[in-house]
């Protein structure tokens, strides 16, 4: 443990404003991604492990704050599915991010950040490095200011860099970013994250061929079983009506599940994506 991480103290008085990026391409990518973050929304001391090298004995806990939050949503952005990077023979994943408020300190919130992937699945010891993953959460700005739109303190340290160090190369985490706040400011580069997204693009822009294909990071709205919908395509709805006023159609498929859900199904043949 660095002697930096040493004189932070591991659970504060006051709640910081963090942001944090949230990822998954493996299994039920949403529901990960819902289960990781109402895991972190029950944070409490009853279930984090605090060692002394977190700054912290067992000894100094409060046993009746035990039950106290100690981490806030405040809020998430959209969702969106984009391409791998760096090893890109995986499948796509759903990003987004959240921010929140937590009385952890920067090394302590890694901490649990890293339990809650490892109750999710991920492999923290052999799994390859940006290879595929159930879930993935990673500290992108801590202690953000609410006024000041500054992107609040600098970590460097042998387990932990903050503001994340790739922030700058991945529109999967700067458009996440711009849904919370595009004017939050990056404490060391002093850009915005809307100027660092725009960068970004008119660096693809041009280094990218007519004949490439975007990687793009796409907003989708999630559905059950697995289903996305995305906000770069046309989607078509069909409307099935069932009871007899219905329009021009009314009362043909009443009476009969069996020849409204083949109707149903004739329409998503036909290209309907959403059936009303």
């Amino acid at each position: 443990v660095g002697k930096d991480e040493e004189k932070v103290e591991a659970i504060s008085k006051n709640f910081k404003r963090v942001y944090v990026a949230v990822g998954a391409n493996m299994g039920d990518r949403f529901g990960n991604l819902m289960a990781a973050i109402s895991m972190l929304e029950k944070t409490s001391m009853k279930n984090i492990n605090l060692t002394d090298s977190d700054g912290m004995k067992d000894r100094d806990r409060d046993e009746s704050k035990d039950s106290e939050q100690l981490i806030r949503l405040v809020r998430t952005s959209f969702f969106r599915e984009t391409a791998p990077m760096y090893v890109t023979d995986q499948d796509k994943f759903l990003n987004g991010a959240i921010e929140i408020e937590t009385r952890l300190s920067p090394h302590v919130l890694l901490h649990r950040l890293k339990e809650v992937e490892g109750q999710i699945g991920r492999d923290l010891k052999n799994g390859l490095r940006w290879g595929p993953r159930p879930i993935d959460l990673d500290i992108i700005y801590y202690g953000v200011g609410m006024d000041s739109k500054c992107g609040g303190d600098i970590v460097d340290s042998e387990r932990l860099t903050v503001p994340h160090p790739r922030i700058q190369e991945r529109d999967f985490v700067l458009s996440p970013l711009c849904d919370l706040d595009e004017e939050v400011i990056h404490p060391s580069i002093k850009l915005s994250s809307r100027e660092m997204l725009s960068n970004l693009v008119e660096n693809i822009d041009t280094n990218t061929d007519e004949t490439s294909t975007s990687d793009e990071a796409v907003r989708i709205l999630p559905l059950p079983r697995g289903r996305i919908l995305a906000f770069n395509e046309t989607q078509v709805m069909g409307i099935l009506n069932v009871t007899p006023d219905s329009f021009s159609d009314g009362g043909n498929y009443e009476g009969s599940i069996e020849i409204a859900v083949q109707q149903a199904l004739q329409l998503v043949e036909d290209g309907a994506s959403i059936i009303d």
